[in-house]
């Protein structure tokens, strides 16, 4: 992901300001937690250090759009993900009914004792027990 950063191809100092409609120095260096003068000179020669272009460019149109493409991207990854396991838990749905309908095999490993359901202990007829003497 910070390999993204390297390829990120940025628009100048000056297309930024633009973009946020030509706000005052003093905003900008608000906004950077830098002094005014900075602000000022960075202007002044349409360059600013690329950590300054790279905090501004992410709330510029641009900046946006890319988010927004991503974000897209990445749900449509999720999507494809949830259905994969939708289809997985379905296919495994299928094979455990067909098992469960194979029915007793007799095998030797089946369990002796089976519980009873609750809708089958209380079918059966209450037992009298006699106090012990």
């Amino acid at each position: 992901m910070i390999s993204r950063l390297k390829r990120l191809h940025l628009p100048t100092f000056a297309q930024m300001v633009e973009d946020f409609g030509h706000p005052s120095c003093s905003v900008i260096a608000a906004a950077l937690g830098v002094h005014v003068r900075t602000v000022e000179r960075w202007r002044r020669d349409d360059s600013a250090p690329r950590a300054a272009l790279l905090a501004l460019y992410w709330i510029t149109h641009r900046g946006q759009a890319e988010l927004n493409h991503d974000l897209a991207y990445r749900a449509s990854i999720y999507t494809a993900h949830i259905q994969a396991a939708k289809d997985e838990n379905e296919r495994l749905k299928r094979e455990l009914a067909r098992v469960l309908a194979l029915g007793d095999s007799g095998a030797a490993n089946l369990p002796i004792y089976r519980a009873e359901t609750a809708a089958e202990l209380m079918a059966r007829p209450a037992r009298r027990v006699s106090p012990s003497p």
